[in-house]
């Protein structure tokens, strides 16, 4: 059976960056990050840093199903001195034990056929194989447990809190308390928790925010990404517009 294990320099190069490139155009999960081969895309929210139980096993199903039995770990944040590569084998209960704090990562398929990227807004991406994919959509679970930013605090206290970030290192406890969780509905996507948790959050202010839509786009295409912002209410209607423009005279 395969051991977890930090990777040398020497089989990233021949083992990592190969599978690398055939999946991420880049790695921001902000951005555009799959290539062109990985059409079959969706998004995960909320999803923490770690992969709860139940998440590890809906992957390690998928990544059966196109013959992986292992993942390569992408640290993408964290020390300078620490490996920023690992190989996870798929048995592995607690893969997470060797890191004493994980931040943004990657989870790769060793055979380019899938990849994974978790966010520092509490948001995943995900690509791969047709029938990859339909193991995540059927298995992947919501959260037990979601993280703070699942939480927004009301619009009219938003520059408030996050003007403090770099202040206060009670933000997030404050966040916690003062907010009201994404508003959701039974039946929900991920997706539809996403677009209403920044739409909460930002209030009429999305123009700050045009990475979800060009997100979206990316994950879903164009006209599936903006039937999902019109659905959401993403686009502020004509009373919305009227009430924000300055007063005449």
């Amino acid at each position: 059976m395969l051991d977890r294990r930090p990777l040398t320099e020497t089989e990233v190069e021949r083992r990592v960056r190969p599978a690398r490139d055939r999946v991420f155009a880049n790695l921001d999960p902000f951005g555009q990050p799959f290539t062109a081969r990985l059409s079959d895309r969706d998004l995960l929210f909320p999803v923490s840093f770690e992969l709860e139980a139940g998440q590890l096993a809906a992957l390690r199903g998928a990544a059966a199903t196109v013959g992986d039995d292992s993942a390569f770990l992408l640290l993408l944040a964290g020390t300078p001195d620490e490996p920023h590569y690992w190989e996870l084998p798929s048995a592995d209960a607690s893969p997470y034990e060797p890191f004493d704090f994980l931040l943004e990562n990657a989870l790769l398929s060793p055979s380019g056929q899938w990849g994974m990227l978790i966010s520092s807004e509490d948001h995943a991406v995900i690509a791969g194989a047709p029938v990859f994919m339909q193991v995540i959509r059927e298995r992947f679970p919501q959260s037990d447990h979601p993280t703070e930013m699942s939480l927004a605090p009301p619009p009219d206290r938003v520059i408030e809190i996050i003007s403090e970030y770099d202040s206060s290192p009670e933000m997030f406890e404050r966040i916690v308390r003062e907010g009201t969780p994404v508003p959701t509905s039974d039946g929900d996507t991920d997706a539809r928790r996403f677009v209403r948790y920044w739409r909460t959050l930002l209030g009429r202010e999305r123009h700050e925010a045009d990475w979800v839509e060009r997100l979206l786009a990316h994950v879903y295409g164009v006209d599936q990404a903006q039937g999902l912002l019109t659905e959401c209410g993403w686009y502020p209607d004509l009373r919305e517009q009227e009430e924000a423009q300055p007063p005449r005279g």
